[in-house]
């Protein structure tokens, strides 16, 4: 568990041998309370303190938690040193995460000195590893990369320039990631508009034309940004249809005027490939202010998960 987690579950990881992270000194001596309580070890990672300033042990507050843990040898199982930096996407963030790197390299290496036994040090995401391979190290708390989807695009431009450079011709790929995920929803109803009439809540939109629109039901509360009102985009009979108007909490319309075959039943791809048209998580951080990670985030439980080969 590498976040938090509440005081009464520390008792039950412990039961469990479930690992959690231990970001300060306090959470370590709650920790040792319990172990001692139950007669058994606690298993956990520590947290240090690189260059993030958020959390993580550092100075005095990580000396203090060596001496706990070394003077309860019977009632810890460090499985690991981790830490996190501070935006590995992102090249404006290079010197602080080198930095980072160099730190935590420095850190760990003191510890093995002092005497303290872990299992493995961890640091790297997903734009870590993609694109700071040092960082590997032991382990990969791989997130968004696991599901096919980059960081963002800059992680991918770097990573593809130097595949170009390592890899021989027969072995490039424009994307060796594949993406797991598909977000479909269906047509509910179809209605035609006359020319001049305006569509969903407010002024927004106004018809050029005698129109045919279409109601899906997706909206904001679903993960949909209201941001996409008049400006995203969706696949349907394999070909994008422009949101218009104003992306309601539980609805969203679409221009299908030019679709001669729409029906009500058909399917709307919102993230994935229909046909030979593809809509990415990338398009929707260039037209709103969300990175992949919120994007796909923000798709709540209510939304069915079909799981297929």
């Amino acid at each position: 568990i590498m976040g938090d987690i509440v005081r009464d579950a520390i008792g039950w990881a412990i039961e469990k041998g479930v690992s959690f992270s231990i970001f300060n000194v306090d959470w370590l001596r709650k920790t040792l309370g319990e172990a001692r309580k139950i007669g058994k070890p606690a298993r956990v990672h520590l947290e240090v303190e690189t260059g993030m300033h958020r959390t993580g042990l550092e100075g005095a507050d990580l000396d203090a938690a060596i001496d706990i843990l070394e003077a309860n040898p019977d009632l810890f199982v460090v499985d690991g040193v981790f830490t996190h930096y501070a935006g590995a996407e992102c090249i404006s963030n290079f010197v602080r995460v080198q930095e980072q790197i160099r730190r935590f390299d420095e850190i760990t290496a003191d510890l093995v000195r002092r005497g303290l036994k872990f299992r493995m040090r961890h640091s790297a995401c997903s734009a870590a590893a993609l694109r700071y391979p040092e960082t590997i190290m032991d382990m990969v708390r791989f997130g968004i990369a696991q599901y096919g989807f980059w960081p963002n695009k800059e992680t991918h431009m770097h990573f593809m320039m130097q595949g170009e450079k390592n890899c021989a011709p027969a072995k490039k790929q424009t994307n060796p990631l594949r993406r797991v995920m598909t977000w479909k929803s269906r047509i509910m109803n179809i209605k035609p508009v006359r020319r001049g009439e305006f569509v969903g809540y407010g002024n927004t939109y106004m018809t050029g034309r005698d129109q045919k629109i279409a109601a899906v039901p997706i909206g904001y509360y679903h993960g949909f940004a209201r941001q996409l009102s008049n400006r995203g985009y969706v696949l349907v009979n394999g070909r994008r249809a422009q949101v218009v108007g104003i992306v309601n909490m539980n609805m969203m319309t679409v221009d299908v005027t030019d679709f001669p075959q729409v029906a009500v039943g058909d399917e709307v791809v919102i993230i994935g490939t229909q046909k030979k048209q593809q809509i990415t998580v990338g398009s929707f951080s260039d037209l709103t202010p969300f990175l992949n990670y919120e994007v796909l985030a923000r798709i709540p439980e209510e939304i069915p998960r079909i799981v297929v080969d």
